[in-house]
């Protein structure tokens, strides 16, 4: 025994020296007291969570406290020896507390026990009958559980639970010997306890249920926020350097008409002085203003697209595996820098949706000068699929945020945008006016 015990203490002393044990018990303790303390938090946090109101449990309640109070009184009277005034009396406590459940839960439990103790002490011993708890009391039992479970946070319904038991002790106190199978009924009433469980099970269910479904539509509507806001700000970046970009052309050759034009009036160079100026003054208000659009510290280097470029867009979709046939025929003269960037990124829209919405489909990209019936010149654009690929839904009817934001950079140079089906197919029409202006 000496030897075994200097064994374990030079074996404790070898690991008190590595620290090796020691430590891993202090770096567990603090992580297991603080998930104890998460744990407990979120038990407090869960019992005070009503769950979502349940239909018609109002009507549902009152109807089962009157089928249920008939049946108690008569039951408790005849089969138990409850005189008639106390079985009535019992009966619309632990009854009608089923139905005041749905409005007063603390006040329903405090007329439940009261049901079950003027039951129990006042039930004939001589019967043989179930007791402290009768058998109407035990359905009544259960039923008033499970609707306090369904209706309110689980700490009511236990709370009625353990103050339902706690009345049927008492009464087997105050009456040691009314009944030696009390414990046998009480152990048989315990399956209001499993009804209990189930209906708070069923109300965590429908809490968890609600905060999901909550948490997605605030997902998807913060989803669509940023979208949209990521796509104004797209638009507002681009319209902002191309009308920069006219700005300052026009500042350019306001200041340098005096140098241009040697000779000039002293009014006339005054005039394009004071040109110059407003230029310069617009330019600056409008980059203050179309400036906190922008993501912090983003650069814009890169040129925005003309209509140039749309042979360049339709070979990468080509090259992507999308089937194109390209008519691209641009206008003389090329309308404004504005108006070609709208239109490609509505030929950029077009292409896009035919892709995610019907792969595999022969796409048709038709650009062409047109005439409106009141012989305005305008540009047409066209991107049509022939819906023979694999189509998923129309694209007007999934929730993106493509066709509204190119309805909105078309209608910001006066155009107009019709999407919509063409035979088997969808098709994307775009038509913005032409002046006779060149860019």
């Amino acid at each position: 025994m000496a030897e075994e015990k200097t064994a374990s203490a030079r074996s404790g002393t070898a690991g008190a020296q590595s620290g090796t044990a020691p430590s891993s018990g202090i770096a567990s303790a603090p992580y297991t007291e603080q998930r104890i303390r998460d744990g407990w938090r979120l038990i407090q946090a869960s019992a005070t969570r009503r769950p979502p109101a349940v239909p018609a449990i109002g009507w549902i309640s009152i109807a089962v406290a009157l089928v249920l109070a008939t049946v108690t009184t008569a039951v408790d009277a005849s089969v138990s020896g409850v005189p008639v005034v106390a079985a009535l009396g019992g009966a619309l406590l632990q009854c009608g507390s089923i139905a005041l459940a749905v409005v007063m839960p603390r006040l329903a439990i405090v007329a439940h026990t009261l049901g079950i103790l003027v039951t129990a002490l006042t039930a004939s011993a001589a019967t043989g009958a179930p007791w402290p708890l009768t058998v109407p009391g035990m359905i009544s039992l259960s039923a008033f559980l499970l609707v306090l479970a369904l209706r309110e946070p689980w700490a009511l319904p236990v709370t009625g639970f353990l103050a339902a038991f706690g009345a049927a002790l008492f009464s087997v106190a105050l009456r040691p010997t009314a009944s030696p199978a009390w414990s046998i009924d009480i152990a048989v009433a315990s399956q209001a306890l499993v009804v209990m469980v189930l209906g708070i099970g069923i109300a965590q269910w429908r809490i968890v249920r609600g905060e999901l479904r909550d948490a997605q539509a605030a997902t998807e509507v913060e989803a669509g926020r940023v979208r949209w806001a990521t796509e104004r700000r797209r638009i507002a970046r681009e319209m902002h350097d191309v009308v920069a970009h006219s700005m300052s052309i026009v500042h350019m050759q306001a200041s340098s008409a005096v140098f241009r034009h040697p000779g000039l009036p002293l009014e006339v160079a005054q005039e394009f002085d004071g040109i110059a100026v407003r230029a310069r003054t617009a330019l600056t208000e409008m980059r203050q203003l179309l400036g906190v659009l922008r993501d912090e510290g983003e650069q814009l280097t890169a040129p925005q697209p003309t209509l140039a470029d749309l042979d360049e867009l339709v070979e990468r979709s080509r090259a992507a595996g999308v089937k194109v046939t390209a008519q691209i025929a641009l206008p003389d003269p090329l309308p404004d820098p504005a108006v070609q960037l709208a239109v490609y990124r509505a030929a950029q829209e077009g292409l896009s949706n035919a892709v995610r919405h019907a792969a595999g489909s022969n796409v048709r990209v038709i650009l062409e000068e047109d005439r409106s019936p009141e012989g305005e010149r305008r540009l047409l654009l066209e991107v049509i699929d022939d819906g023979t690929g694999a189509r998923t839904a129309d694209p007007s009817s999934r929730p993106g945020l493509g066709i509204a934001g190119m309805q909105e950079r078309v209608g910001l140079v006066g155009g107009s945008v019709v999407t919509g089906p063409r035979g088997r197919g969808w098709a994307v029409v775009v038509q913005v006016p032409l002046t006779e202006e060149s860019a």
